[in-house]
């Protein structure tokens, strides 16, 4: 193109395209001999705005990169964490790249054209998740219970997040990622807890276990003649659970016994210590959000 002003030393051109151009500044005095210089200018084109393609989240520590291949320039990798992280192919747009660990890596897609231009960046951001091993998940041995509300046992994980769920039966969690949550059934019967233990998007693993709730043992009758057989008011399993409340009545609807903290001390007497006559008696039983009654018999010959 030809310059603006061709007789101002410092006359603008508008170049249109990219290329080398060639351009002399003549000076001149009368019949005299012409001075001539000439000077080269090379005219580059702004690279392509950079694109280092989607982020990713993997269950690996390898994959390859997606950038768009620039129209103009050329494109380079380089990591944000070298010491951790690894390029194939620097100038590959779709380089194969290694993480040493699970975390978040990311990865610079630069693209330049000449030293005379200003460089375009963008920056692919990659998830990495280690894969869960085989038996990963424990939910530990399975239960025989007279109680609803159980302990669980599995294992602590060494790698992601363990999760409990009721595979079969009706009942809740007091924390479904502690695995030594506490199960709160509904009722008596057969339960499958499953111990699920999870890493992002790998493939997850489960265990699973029984819990087998018996029904509740309350006696109908108690021997309180000191042989050491049948002495107490005894419930199966209640003597670990706390909070439960055991009041007896006799057959006038006369209460003779009440403990809140119940822990099978009931033994015939009443709370002053006195023993009850042989009789009928009447109990309410409140035991883990449940209330329980019925009838027993105190029988000492």
């Amino acid at each position: 193109p030809a310059v603006t002003t061709p007789t101002n030393h410092s006359t603008s051109v508008s170049l249109a395209t990219s290329g080398t151009y060639t351009y002399v500044w003549s000076i001149g005095n009368g019949t005299c001999t012409t001075e001539n210089d000439t000077v080269i200018v090379v005219e580059n084109a702004a690279p392509s705005v950079a694109n280092a393609g989607p982020d990713q989240v993997i269950c690996s520590f390898n994959t390859n990169l997606a950038a768009i291949l620039p129209a103009i320039g050329t494109g380079t990798w380089t990591p944000l964490v070298s010491a951790s992280s690894t390029v194939a192919v620097v100038n590959s747009n779709t380089s194969s790249v290694v993480m040493l660990t699970q975390g978040t890596f990311g990865f610079v897609w630069e693209v330049g054209n000449s030293s005379a231009c200003p460089v375009t960046r963008d920056t692919v951001y990659i998830q990495t998740y280690s894969p869960i091993t085989a038996g990963a998940a424990n939910a530990g041995p399975d239960q025989i219970s007279y109680v609803l509300n159980n302990l669980m046992a599995a294992n602590t994980p060494t790698l992601g997040v363990g999760t409990w769920s009721v595979a079969s039966g009706t009942g809740s969690f007091a924390n479904t990622t502690d695995p030594l949550s506490n199960f709160s059934a509904n009722s008596d019967g057969v339960y499958t807890l499953v111990w699920t233990v999870t890493n992002g998007v790998c493939p997850a693993a489960s265990d699973t276990m029984i819990l087998t709730i018996n029904p509740m043992l309350i006696p109908q009758v108690i021997t309180p003649n000191g042989d050491g057989s049948n002495d107490y008011f005894e419930v199966k399993s209640l003597q670990d659970v706390d909070g439960v409340v055991l009041t007896v009545f006799n057959r006038w609807g006369n209460e003779v016994f009440k403990e809140t903290n119940y822990k099978n001390s009931f033994k015939g007497e009443n709370n002053s210590g006195v023993k009850l006559p042989d009789d009928t008696y009447f109990y309410i039983l409140e035991a883990q959000g449940k209330t329980y009654t019925g009838y027993f018999a105190i029988k000492t010959n």
